[in-house]
This record gives structure tokens, C-alpha cells and sequence, in this order.
């Protein structure tokens, strides 16, 4: 018979524990809550409510330029009657900007 795992998952920082080896553990509510590090314990001790909260799902939208690219610079096209019109992006007409 193969024996059983056990793991936890320490609150604070969300690592995984094994409750027979945690460096600490914390008795809260009747619940046995295991840590990977004092350090962490003491944080928890001090606000468990804050670590036990669920975290709501974020909403993550998605940048138009990514976030290592610098954004464009400006560069002059020459119009009919040598106006100069400037556009942000290459490919984008100069006028409306589509």
C-alpha cells in the first residue's frame, strides 16, 4: 500500500509545505495553517485575515504594444503642396489615423 502524500500550501507566500517537515505552524480558528519559514508564520500572526482572503480574479487587458517596446517616433511625410504631415506609426494614414 503506497503511503500518503500530504502537502500544504503556506499562505503567505504559496509555497508548498510538507506539514511533517513545516519550519512553523500556526493554530487559527480551529485550523492548522503550515509555513515554510518563521518569517512567514510571524506575518501571518500578525493578519491572517489579510492571507486567507480569496483573491478576486483580475481583469487583464491587453496592451497594444507590448511592454519592452518604446513607443514610436514621430516621422514627416512630405504631402502634395509640401506640406509635411507627421504620423506616430508606420502604417497609419496621417490624416485619421487608421
Amino acid at each position: 500500500m503506497e503511503a500518503e502524500i500530504k502537502q500544504a500550501i503556506d499562505p503567505v507566500c504559496g509555497m508548498t509545505v510538507d506539514p511533517d517537515s513545516a519550519k512553523a505552524r500556526v493554530d487559527y480558528l480551529g485550523k492548522t495553517y503550515y509555513f515554510c519559514c518563521a518569517s512567514c508564520a510571524k506575518k501571518f500572526d500578525a493578519a491572517p485575515e489579510q492571507f486567507l482572503k480569496p483573491n478576486p480574479p483580475r481583469l487583464v487587458m491587453p496592451s497594444i504594444r507590448g511592454k519592452t517596446s518604446p513607443p514610436p517616433t514621430p516621422s514627416g511625410i512630405v504631402g502634395s503642396g509640401g506640406t509635411q504631415l507627421v504620423t506616430s506609426e508606420i502604417g497609419k494614414e496621417p490624416v485619421c489615423g487608421m
